[in-house]
């Protein structure tokens, strides 16, 4: 379960990344990626925290991830999928 929740983390960025509203960073870590998504969804930001969170303490610190986990990142995912990006001094939009 624990690969499943990091790569659903990742398919989280990389949706961002072909969207085009987060430039590809080698890199990245997850907390940077999650700060940075928090601009344009800021009505996200807590939810982008914890998986930041969730991602890290299953990736490095060996924590055991459980059918919530992937549960909660599929459920950002696909919020984040619906949403249309806030753009500077906007909201983001959910349809």
């Amino acid at each position: 379960m624990g690969d499943a929740v990091v790569d659903r983390f990742r398919a989280v960025v990389r949706s961002a990344e072909d969207r085009a509203i987060l430039d590809p960073q080698p890199g990245r870590t997850a907390d940077e990626a999650a700060r940075a998504l928090s601009v344009p969804f800021n009505s996200q930001s807590g939810r982008l925290a914890r998986a930041a969170a969730t991602f890290d303490g299953v990736r490095y610190g060996n924590r055991a991830a459980d059918s919530g986990d992937y549960r909660q990142m599929v459920e950002l995912d696909t919020a984040l999928d619906a949403m249309k990006p806030a753009t500077a001094g906007t909201a983001a939009v959910t349809p």
